[in-house]
């Protein structure tokens, strides 16, 4: 049961003021949750799953951004096309639900806005002239084409609807979109990415819903190196990658703990399995996050540590991805949870830890 309350209310003063009213609506079971003023971009009401669901965004429109000319690339449109044709097929698929996006109305501005949050205008309008121009790679590893902007901010839509359905209702969400965001900097996209999805959410988080503290997991191979300079000065978030070191993009290093000690690499050597990806997420990530009493929590979800990935060095398999993710479910008091697809290039096995990871979101119901 949730209980919203406007910043600008009389409520919500009372409730600050008052820890006894805020001790009763913890024995009824009563959730608080703090709406700012401007809380209307999306409409969350439409298609609300249950809390035996779970919140997956998706769109066909996520194939659009292919390699140019027909050439092979391991970040390629069935990435997703694969995982959606599994998931219809599999036992879960009954307690997905599609949280609409792409058809709801999206001020252009505002969008632009938020992108800018975390991108540089230099690099927008650059991207932006590129594109238009016809240009086919952004660098050596990542391509562009006539619709990769168009896609890009479509997928930055689908991660700022899920932070904000997260936040709202309290329940996890997943975004399967691409492309991914994870090695994004301010200035630049690299490694396969253009904007750096999940920090756009976060700030958004930060700045129009109300959020004092993030906390961010990255379990992608590679070390969210475009996320960490992102925030590496911001004291209001912590994030912890676990990745293979050493291995592209070359940062990571456990000694790199940021300006504020708001960074934490876990690093693992090649053919590392699951069982001690586990436990050092257990025992070294997890306390480091939850420590920090985070309203709410992003996870970028990549799938590139799997042991049939041909991008990786470690040995993972499709199980590992459930036992980790019901730690993170039950790890934080709260269940404003936000995964989202980063790397993963096996399409097959990817599309399988996929659904483990969607069967350990929904553990937590069972």
């Amino acid at each position: 049961m949730f209980l919203f309350v406007p910043l600008s209310s009389p409520m919500f003063r009372l409730l600050k003021r008052n820890r006894i009213v805020l001790q009763s609506l913890k024995c009824y079971r009563c959730e608080l949750v703090v709406r700012p003023k401007n809380f209307s971009t999306f409409n969350c009401q439409s298609n609300l799953p249950s809390v035996e669901k779970v919140a997956v965004l998706y769109s066909d429109q996520f194939q659009l951004h292919q390699p140019p000319n027909g050439t092979r690339h391991p970040e390629c449109p069935g990435r997703v096309t694969t995982t959606m044709r599994h998931l219809e097929s599999s036992p879960i698929f009954s307690s997905l639900q599609l949280l609409p996006f792409e058809d709801e109305p999206c001020d252009d501005t505002w969008l632009k806005k938020r992108i800018l949050s975390i991108h540089s205008v230099g690099y927008l309008e650059d991207l932006e002239r590129w594109i238009n121009q016809g240009a086919k790679s952004l660098d050596a590893d990542t391509y562009l084409c006539d619709k990769s902007l168009e896609v890009s901010r479509l997928a930055v839509r689908a991660w700022l609807k899920a932070t904000q359905y997260s936040f709202e209702y309290s329940q996890p969400s997943f975004v399967l979109a691409r492309p991914p965001g994870h090695h994004a900097t301010p200035f630049t996209g690299m490694g396969f990415c253009i904007f750096s999805n999940l920090a756009i959410a976060a700030k958004y988080a930060m700045e129009e819903l109300g959020v004092s503290r993030v906390s961010i997991l990255d379990w992608d191979v590679h070390h969210g190196n475009g996320t960490a300079s992102c925030f590496q000065r911001d004291e209001r978030v912590r994030f912890v990658s676990l990745h293979q070191f050493p291995f592209y993009p070359m940062t990571g290093a456990p000694s790199e703990r940021g300006p504020l000690g708001n960074l934490l690499n876990i690093a693992f050597e090649a053919g590392a399995d699951g069982s001690e990806f586990v436990k050092r997420l257990e025992e070294e990530a997890i306390p480091f996050l939850s420590q920090h009493k985070p309203d709410i929590v992003f996870v970028s979800a990549g799938y590139d540590a799997l042991k049939m990935d041909p991008l990786g060095g470690l040995c993972l398999v499709p199980d590992d991805y459930f036992e980790m993710t019901r730690i993170v479910m039950s790890s934080f008091g709260h269940e404003r949870i936000v995964f989202g697809l980063e790397g993963g290039y096996h399409l097959e096995e990817t599309a399988k830890a996929i659904e483990k990871t969607l069967h350990g979101i929904l553990h937590r119901c069972i």
